[in-house]
C-alpha cells in the first residue's frame, strides 16, 4: 500500500506505524501542494487504517463499531484492505473506501457491534487516488471549514512569539532548528479560507507546543495550551483536544486555591470536556463534568453574585439536553426552566445576545413537553419560540431561517398529532416554501429537508383521505431519495423504503391495489435487507410494512398470507412495547385489531378473535385517558368491533341449539 502511494502519488506521503502498536490508527496520509514535500507545502492530513485478510473474495470488510465512532470522532479516515494469498501472504489486492463523517454517522445509526463497509479496488492509475483524496481531504469535515477566528489566531501567534525569546534554552541544535522552522512558517502562514490553511495551522501548533514542553524547562505553557484547546474545539477537532483540556485541567486545579481566575479556567474547561463528550455520546461523562462546573460556578458566585449567572445557565441548560437523552425527564424540565428564566432576565439588558438562547430553551422545553404528553404547554412554548426566530430572522435570514423550518415543523407535527389538521399543514407548506427557497442554492444541504417535510405533508394528507395530494407529494418525496440513495445508500435506502410504504398505503386506499402491491413488496425487501445487517434499527420499520401488507392481502382475499404478515408484525411490535411501551404499544394495539378483524368470519377462532379486540380495547382506553382527542375514535371502534363479535358468538351458540 505504501508502495503504490508514495512511489507514484507525488503529493501524497504516508506515513505507518511499525508493528501496528497504535490502539486506532495504523498511520496518516500527508497531503501537499506539490511534489516538493515541505512543511510549508503541507496541506492537509488524513487518518489511515489497513486490515489484512486471505480471503480474496469479499468486496467489505466488517469492522468493529467502537472503531468507527473512532473515525468520526477524526473527521473521518481512509481505509485500505489488503488481500493476500494464504499460501504466500503475497497483497494480491489493495481495496479502499473513503469515509467522511456523513458516511460514518450513518453506518452507526445500526446497533451492532460489527458494521459491513463496503470497499473497491484502487484505481489501476494512483493519479486518480491522489485526485480523490485531496478532494476527500477538502470535504472530510462537512464542507467549508469555518473562518478560523483571527483574533484567536492572533493570540496563539503572539503566543508563539514568546517562546522565540526562549529558543536559546534548547540545548538540542536540531531541535532548536526545527522549532525556529515552525515559529516562522507560523508567522507567515497567510489565511486563505481553505482546509489546508486550517490544517497546517493546526498541525504546526501542536508540533511548536510538543517541543516547547520537552525542551524547554520550566516554560509555564498553560495560556498557550488552553487557547490552542479552545481553538481546536471551536473547530471542532474534538479529537484533538481532550488531552490538552485534561493536563490544562489538572494544572488549573492546582492553581485554584489561591487564584479566582484558575477556578474560572477550570468550570469553562470542564463545560468543554462535557461538550466534547456530548459529541461523542458519553454521556455520563458528560453529565459529571457539568456537574463539576456548576458547582465551581456556584462557589464562585459566593464573592460575585451576578458574575456567573449565564454561565451557571448554559451549564444548566446542557445538563437538561443530557438529561434528556437519557430519560431523567424532571430533571431536565427543571433544568430548563431555571435557564430559561436567567435568560429572559438578560434579554432586557441585551436582546440581540439573548433572544436566540431564549427561543432555543422554549424550543427545547417543547419537545420535552410533548414527550410527556403536555400539548399545551408545548404549543405554547413551540409558538414563542417561533415568533422569537421569525424577528431574528428578519435582522439575518441566512442564520435563523433553518430555526424557523425546525420550529415550523416541531409545531406541525404537535397539531397533527391533536388532529388539527390545517393548522398543521399550514406550518408544513410554510417551511416547505422556505426548504425550497434555501434548496435552490445549496441542494446537497436542503433537499433531504424538502423530501422529509413533503414526507409529512403526505402523511398529513393521507390522514384525512386527501389521497390524490398525497400521492403527488409522496412521489417528488421518493425522487429526491432515490437520488440521493444512489449517491449514498446508508444514509437514505430506508428513507426510500419508508415513502414507499406510504406510497403504497394511499394506493390501497385509493384501490390501486397492484401498485400497492408493487411498492409494498419493495419497500419490504429493502428493509429486510437493511434488517439483515442491523435488525434492531429496522424493526419498527419492519412491523408496520409487515402490517400495511397484511391490510392489503386481506382485502385481495389472501387470508392465510395476512395472517402470517400481521403475526410477524405483533411478534416484533411486542419486543418493541417491552422496551418502549409509549411509542410501541398503540402499534401492538393497531395490529391486534387487524387480526381480529382477519380472523372472525371463521366461526371457529371467534373466541381467538375476541381476545385480540379486547387486548386492543384494553390498550387504546388507557392511552385515551391521557389524551381522548387522540385515541377516542379508536376505543369506540375496538368496542364496536367487540360487540360484533359478542354479538356473532351469540348468535353461533343459538344456532347449534
Amino acid at each position: 500500500m505504501a508502495d503504490y502511494i508514495d512511489d507514484h502519488c507525488p503529493k501524497l506521503k504516508s506515513f505507518c506505524q511499525a508493528n501496528d502498536k497504535t490502539p486506532i490508527w495504523d498511520g496518516e496520509i500527508h497531503i501537499y501542494r506539490s511534489k516538493d514535500h515541505k512543511v510549508a507545502n503541507f496541506m492537509a492530513r488524513v487518518p489511515l487504517q489497513i486490515k489484512g485478510t486471505t480471503n480474496t473474495n469479499d468486496d467489505f470488510y466488517r469492522i468493529e463499531r467502537e472503531y468507527l465512532e473512532a473515525y468520526h470522532g477524526d473527521g473521518g479516515c481512509v481505509f485500505f484492505m489488503i488481500q493476500e494469498d494464504k499460501g504466500s501472504y503475497k497483497p494480491q489486492r489493495i481495496l479502499y473506501a473513503m469515509l467522511s463523517m456523513e458516511d460514518v454517522n450513518a453506518k452507526l445509526q445500526r446497533n451492532t457491534q460489527t458494521i459491513k463497509i463496503g470497499l473497491k479496488e484502487v484505481p489501476a492509475d494512483p493519479l486518480d487516488f491522489q485526485e480523490e483524496l485531496v478532494k476527500f481531504a477538502n470535504q472530510r469535515r462537512g464542507g467549508p471549514i469555518e473562518n478560523p477566528a483571527p483574533k484567536e489566531i492572533a493570540a496563539l501567534v503572539k503566543r508563539f512569539r514568546d517562546i522565540e525569546q526562549h529558543l536559546d534554552e534548547v540545548s538540542d541544535r536540531g531541535v532548536k532548528i526545527e522549532l525556529r522552522s515552525f515559529l516562522d512558517t507560523i508567522k507567515s502562514l497567510k489565511n486563505d479560507g481553505t482546509v489546508g490553511w486550517r490544517d497546517t495551522f493546526v498541525y504546526l501548533s501542536r508540533k511548536v507546543l510538543e517541543l516547547t514542553l520537552q525542551h524547554i524547562n520550566g516554560y509555564d505553557a498553560l495560556d498557550l495550551e488552553l487557547e490552542l484547546a479552545n481553538y481546536l474545539y471551536k473547530q471542532r477537532l474534538y479529537h484533538l483536544t481532550e488531552d490538552y483540556y485534561l493536563h490544562a485541567l489538572a494544572v488549573c486545579r492546582e492553581r485554584a486555591e489561591s487564584s479566582i481566575v484558575y477556578k474560572q479556567h477550570v468550570a469553562g474547561i470542564l463545560s468543554n470536556l462535557a461538550g466534547l463528550h456530548m459529541n461523542n455520546n458519553q454521556f455520563e461523562e458528560a453529565e459529571s463534568e457539568l456537574y463539576d462546573a456548576l458547582a465551581t460556578y456556584n462557589k464562585l458566585t459566593e464573592d460575585n453574585p451576578g458574575a456567573y449567572l449565564i454561565s451557571i445557565a448554559m451549564t444548566q441548560n446542557n445538563l437538561a439536553i443530557i438529561h434528556k437523552r437519557i430519560n431523567k425527564y424532571e430533571d431536565a424540565e427543571t433544568e430548563y426552566k431555571v435557564a430559561l428564566v436567567t435568560f429572559m432576565e438578560q434579554v432586557k439588558a441585551n436582546p440581540e445576545i439573548y433572544l436566540p438562547y431564549v427561543a432555543g430553551t422554549l424550543n427545547n422545553l417543547a419537545v420535552l413537553h410533548r414527550s410527556l404528553n403536555q400539548f399545551d404547554a408545548a404549543e405554547d412554548e413551540h409558538k414563542k419560540a417561533l415568533g422569537t426566530y421569525l424577528n431574528l430572522a428578519k435582522e439575518n435570514p441566512n442564520a435563523y431561517l433553518p430555526y424557523v423550518i425546525t420550529t415550523l415543523n416541531n409545531l406541525a407535527v404537535l397539531h397533527n398529532n391533536l388532529n388539527n389538521h390545517k393548522t398543521a399543514e399550514n406550518e408544513y407548506k410554510t417551511a416547505l416554501i422556505i426548504q425550497r427557497i434555501l434548496a435552490k442554492g445549496n441542494p446537497d444541504a436542503y433537499l433531504p429537508d424538502v423530501a422529509m417535510t413533503l414526507n409529512n405533508l403526505g402523511n398529513l394528507h393521507s390522514s384525512i383521505n386527501q389521497y390524490s395530494t398525497a400521492e403527488d407529494e409522496y412521489k417528488e418525496a421518493l425522487d429526491i431519495y432515490r437520488k440521493l440513495a444512489n449517491a449514498n445508500p446508508d444514509a437514505y435506502l430506508r428513507d426510500v423504503a419508508v415513502t414507499l410504504n406510504h406510497l403504497g398505503l394511499v394506493h390501497w386506499n385509493s384501490n390501486q391495489f397492484r401498485n400497492a402491491d408493487d411498492e409494498y413488496k419493495e419497500a419490504l425487501t429493502i428493509i429486510r435487507k437493511l434488517a439483515e445487517e442491523n435488525y434492531e434499527a429496522h424493526m419498527a420499520d419492519l412491523a408496520e410494512i409487515l402490517n400495511n401488507c397484511g391490510i392489503l392481502h386481506k382485502h385481495s382475499n389472501q387470508p392465510s398470507t395476512a395472517e402470517v404478515e400481521y403475526k410477524e408484525a405483533l411478534d416484533i411490535r411486542r419486543k418493541l412495547a417491552k422496551v418502549n411501551p409509549d411509542v410501541y404499544l398503540e402499534a401492538v394495539a393497531d395490529t391486534l385489531y387487524n387480526l381480529a378483524l382477519l380472523i372472525m368470519k371463521d366461526k371457529q377462532r371467534i373466541g381467538e378473535a375476541k381476545k385480540a379486540c379486547q387486548e386492543a380495547l384494553n390498550i387504546f382506553n388507557a392511552m385515551a385517558k391521557n389524551v381522548p382527542q387522540r385515541f377516542n375514535r379508536k376505543v369506540d371502534k375496538a368496542r364496536r368491533l367487540l360487540d360484533e363479535l359478542d354479538l356473532n358468538e351469540l348468535l353461533d351458540i343459538i344456532g347449534k341449539l
